[in-house]
């Protein structure tokens, strides 16, 4: 049986607007896989523009993170269970031997300002999936996209 292999995913490959499909947590030690970890129906999109900026936005999508009346004015137990519920950040991105990687300019987590966060990637028709590897005892994560435009 012979396989053909695909060339690396490029630039061109990522630009658009991607819809989440899908977040599957890989365990560090055990390898397991998880695909409710994060949330059972996540929702989010994921933007790549032709001039090398990124935009992710990912959430729970079972409306915990609902803030009422305000986000301003909930109570701070609220605030921090939506601070859960919720991962985002934008900046900019380059592809590079079949990764890509996201430099973070703004995020929900001021600890990433700055970091690069290497995602390897693979398509398949409409489908971008990025893997991040477990690593210093943190999971790993198969994020699924499909695209949207």
């Amino acid at each position: 049986m012979t396989s053909k292999s695909r060339p690396p995913i490029g630039p061109d490959d990522v630009v658009g607007v991607w819809a989440l499909d899908g977040m599957v947590r890989q365990d560090a030690e055990t390898g397991e896989l998880d695909p409710t970890a994060f949330s059972a129906n996540p929702i989010g999109y994921l933007i790549y523009t032709p001039g090398g900026h990124m935009s992710a936005f990912t959430e729970h999508g079972d409306g915990r993170s609902a803030l009422k009346p305000d986000h301003v004015s909930a109570p701070d137990a609220d605030k921090a269970r939506a601070m859960e519920t919720v991962i985002s950040y934008c900046g900019r991105y380059r592809v590079q031997n079949g990764a890509v990687i996201h430099i973070v300019d703004v995020s929900w987590d001021p600890a990433y300002h700055g970091q690069e966060h290497v995602r390897h990637a693979t398509l398949e028709d409409d489908r971008l999936t990025l893997y991040r590897a477990p690593a210093d005892g943190h999971a790993g994560w198969y994020i699924h996209w499909r695209r949207v435009e």
